[in-house]
Formats: C-alpha cells, structure tokens, sequence
C-alpha cells in the first residue's frame, strides 16, 4: 500500500519536482528521437519509391518498345499487301510476327470507321467469341493516335483465372483507306506484363494508369493491389477510379509540380506525396510518367506500414523510457526519503529530548510562542519538580538516574491528554503545556501526574520510589511567555515546602518572591560594601559570676524597602 500522503510531499519536494522535470525531458527526448526516426524511415521510403518507380518505368519502356516492333514489322508485311486484306493473308502475317512472340494469347485485325465503329477482318479468337464492334468494347479509353500503342482496360478470363490485356496499335497505311487496328492481347499475371516488378518491397504496390480521353476519368491499367482501390476484385478494372481519389491526386501533383495530372510532363521526374484520401488506404506515393506511352506508373507503400515501423521504434523507446521514468523515480523516492529521514533526524535533534524522547526547551520556547499568537495566550503552564532526585544520582549513580527519568518521563507523557504537550527542559524538571485555562482539568491533571510519578518501579531490582512537585500556572494575553514560566516555577517552589503536591499561583506568592529576591541582593551588595559588623553579647551566672553564653551578631544599617 502506497502512502498517498507521502507521495503528495514527495512531488511538492525539490527531489519531486526534479523528477517531474526529468520525466518532461524523457518525455520531449523520446518524442523527438520517434519524430526524428519517423523523417528518417520516410526519406528512406522516399528513396525507394523513387528507385523502384525509375526502374519499373525503364524496364516497362524496354518490354513496349518490343511490342512496337512487333506491331511495326506486321505494319510493313501490311504495307505489301492488296487491299482488301484477305484472312488468309492476315492469318500469314499474324504467323510470320506476332507467333513469334509466345506473349501474345489472341490476335485480331480490324477496319476502324470515322464514327469510331469496328469491322473484324480476323481474329484468333474462337469463332462463339462475338468480335468487338467498337473502341468501347475492346476497353479503351484514351485518345487514338496512329502509330502508338494503346491499352485496353484488363478483364478477366473465366477459363484460366487469368487477366488479360489488349495492346492495339492503329496503322494508317492509305488515305483512301479506313486505318487498321491491330490487336494482341497478353497475361498481365505472367512474364510477358511489361510492368510486372518481383523484387518489390513488402507492402509496396505497383499501380498503372494512362490519360484518359475523358478528363479526371481514370482506369487501371495495372495494380498490383486493387483491392485497396475499389475493395472488391471483380470491379478493380471495370469502373475507373473514384473521383475523390482522383481530386486529391491532382491537389497533391499540383503542390508538388504546379500541374494537374492531365498536364504532368516527363520531365517532371517522380513526385512524391501522401494520399490521404477518405475512405481509402492512406499511402505514400511516387508517381511518374511516361510521354510516349502515355502512361503513369506510381510506387504506392501504405502508411499503415509506415506506421507499422514507426511503431515498433516507439514502443522499443518508450519501454526504455518507462523503464529509466521508472528508475528515476524509485531513485529519487529512495533520495527523497534518505533526505527525509535526514531532516527528521535533525529535527528530532533540535526539538526532542535525547534521553526522555519528549519535546525540549527549544521545542518548549516555540510552542509557548505560537500558543502566545494563534491561542491568544489562553492556555495552563504546569511545572515538575522531582523531589530529592539529587539524593537518587548520588546514591545509585548517573545511569539509575538516567533511568529514573526515562521511566518519569514516560508517567507523564501517558498522563497527559490529547490537548496537553509534555515537555523536559533540562534536569530534574518537566513542563506541560496545557490548552485550556479551567481550572478543574489542569488540577486532576496535576492529581494524575503526581499519583503517576509516586508508583513506585523497578531499575536494576532496585526498588525506588519518587514524588514530584507541580506549579501550576493560568495564563492570559497579557502575559508574555517567558513570565508565565517564571510564575508557574514560583508556584512549584511554593508545592516544594510541603513536597507531592501541588499549587496554583497567585500574586502574594510573586510579591513574597520579589522581598526575598530583594533582601539577598541588598545583603549581598552590604558585604561588598562593608556595611555589616559584627557584635557579640556575653551573659554570667549571678551566683558564681561565670561566663554561660557568648552571642555573636551581624549589624549594619540597610536601607530597603523590604
């Protein structure tokens, strides 16, 4: 069980204060060591993002460009043929190209319209597949241009589980005739997906889009977690993103490059930023793009595996921190109480008797002070004497008498109530600060003192038997501490005559008091002065004339009031 009050003087203590300071520094050093590890792990995933992100779009490039050629030499076998194109003819330049490649899954050709409608003109595809009769239907989205590639939204196949993605490139052989559209189609879940990365950090995602053809309606093109998009997988690529997505995308492009999205440039570079937008799984992000290929690739690490990190460097530091807040404080508790202890000691030097434990003159004199200011000098001075204790220590030696007191002392302590401070002033004498002036309970306690103090008692199988005398004195406002000690000495001198007993103090006893006082110091000044001489009278026998008394006598004349 912890002493709360204790613990209240402990924090009110310099020791207390201390520590609280020290627990404010552990806690501000512990903040900014996270703080400064947090920037620290964050450039680190900066860096990384920004070496995967360039990475992944030069070896993307690399895999695109193949595929031009591909397109291109099936551009060339086209540019030799006669229109219109026969399917046996196609059939032989899909054999002499694009077989070539074991990429490819299906190869279709089609005669693209000024209306943007499709006609089919061959295709690999089993003849139950309905061919695609415009851009729509095959999936994509961004603005046709000749002599590019371009990239249909993925889907699934059902058959094999596996997602699929058309590559098209638009071939303008004639101006008399309508442009050709040539398209492959790759396993984006295989070696052949030109974004596909292996050596990606845990966490880290791969996302690919391109600019659409719709402003600020953009589609997947690739993701390696799109869950954390659009939540279900079945609709990762079959709706674009989510405009919320989108907008603070381009707030955040803007801040970092003074573009929106749909005026990024190569040249940018990767721009690094934090999404933060509602609903979905906060990351950070680099993004880049691609101008030929009119794509974006962004290297997208979760800020829950940031914080993941962070975390565990926080709690490894705040487990050192509440260890050493802990070990500063049973330190400087234990200080605090060897300081403690300390004080008291010093304390109970300065204010307590060695020998009897009870409150001494220091202690006395301060007490009749504060009762003087606080009680309004409304209290009873009630003063010991011990009767014939000298003949105790010349008898019996110092150390009964040590003992003697010790055991007074201990009558007295246990006689007084809870209202009543006992107090040795030196020797043989005791005082007793009472809170009360009435005068019934300063006599019963004066009656139970003195019947304490006669019980005879038993030191060193000596049996001994002591009295007391008691002055007891009432004191008011008027009168100062040091005289109410003086009065309450007069009436214990005044119990003394007659010894176990006590007396109440009035003023005849201070007048008798001051004559004496006076006639001792008038004879006293009388002998320094020689005004005293010495007489003698002699008387005889009348019968026999013989000297029977010599008197002898001091005379001088004093003048006293006395």
């Amino acid at each position: 069980m912890y002493d709360f009050s204790e613990i209240k003087h402990f924090y009110s203590s310099f020791l207390g204060r201390l520590f609280i300071i020290i627990v404010a520094l552990i806690f501000v050093l512990a903040t900014t060591l996270v703080a400064m590890h947090y920037q620290n792990h964050l450039a680190k995933v900066d860096e990384k993002i920004k070496a995967h992100s360039e990475f992944i779009m030069d070896s993307s490039v690399t895999q695109l460009e193949q595929h031009l050629v591909v397109f291109t030499m099936a551009e060339r076998f086209l540019s030799e043929l006669k229109q219109p194109y026969s399917q046996q003819a196609l059939a032989q330049i899909s054999r002499e190209t694009f077989a070539n490649f074991p990429r490819y899954l299906n190869i279709s050709y089609f005669k693209l319209t000024n209306n943007q409608q499709l006609t089919a003109l061959h295709t690999t595809r089993k003849i139950s597949d309905k061919p695609a009769t415009n851009l729509s239907e095959l999936g994509i989205k961004q603005v046709i241009q000749s002599n590019k590639l371009l990239f249909s939204i993925p889907y699934y196949e059902a058959n094999d589980g596996s997602l699929r993605m058309a590559i098209s490139y638009l071939s303008q052989l004639s101006n008399a005739q309508p442009p050709l559209l040539m398209v492959a189609e790759i396993n984006l879940n295989s070696q052949y997906n030109p974004w596909r990365y292996n050596i990606l950090d845990k966490g880290m995602e791969i996302l690919v889009t391109q600019k659409p053809s719709i402003k600020d309606q953009y589609w997947s093109l690739y993701h390696t977690a799109p869950q954390s998009l659009h939540g279900d997988l079945s609709n990762a690529y079959n709706q674009p993103m989510p405009p919320a997505f989108v907008a603070y995308v381009n707030k955040s492009i803007k801040k970092a490059t003074g573009r929106t999205v749909d005026k990024y440039l190569q040249s940018d570079g990767v721009a690094i930023y934090t999404n933060r937008t509602q609903g979905i799984a906060n990351v950070r992000v680099g993004i880049s793009y691609n101008t030929h290929f009119n794509t974006f690739i962004a290297v997208r690490v979760p800020l829950k595996t940031i914080y993941n990190e962070v975390s565990n460097f926080a709690s490894w530091i705040g487990a050192f921190g509440l260890l050493t807040i802990v070990a500063t404080f049973f330190i400087t508790r234990h200080l605090y109480r060897l300081d403690l202890g300390y004080k008291n000691k010093l304390y109970q030097q300065a204010n307590f008797d060695k020998l009897t434990k009870l409150a001494n003159r220091y202690f006395f004199d301060n007490t009749l002070v504060n009762e003087q200011i606080h009680n309004q000098g409304r209290y009873t001075l009630l003063c010991i004497d011990l009767d014939n204790f000298k003949l105790i220590n010349d008898r019996f030696g110092r150390h009964t008498g040590d003992k003697t007191l010790q055991l007074i002392a201990e009558r007295i302590a246990q006689s007084c109530p809870s209202n009543a401070l006992p107090v040795r002033t030196g020797g043989d004498e005791f005082f007793v600060i009472l809170q009360t002036v009435d005068r019934s309970i300063s006599s019963s306690l004066a009656r139970n003192i003195l019947n304490a103090i006669e019980q005879s008692m038993m030191l060193d199988n000596l049996q001994l038997s002591i009295t007391a005398s008691i002055g007891i004195y009432h004191a008011d406002e008027h009168i100062d501490p040091q005289t109410a000690e003086i009065y309450a000495e007069i009436a214990m001198f005044e119990a003394k005559k007659l010894k176990n007993r006590y007396c109440f103090f009035d003023k005849g006893l201070a007048e008798q008091l001051h004559q004496r006082v006076d006639i001792e110091t008038e004879l006293k000044h009388a002998i320094e002065n020689k005004e005293l001489y010495l007489t003698y009278s002699r008387k005889f026998a009348l019968r026999t004339a013989q000297l029977r008394v010599l008197k002898f006598c001091c005379a001088g004349t004093i003048e006293s009031s006395a």
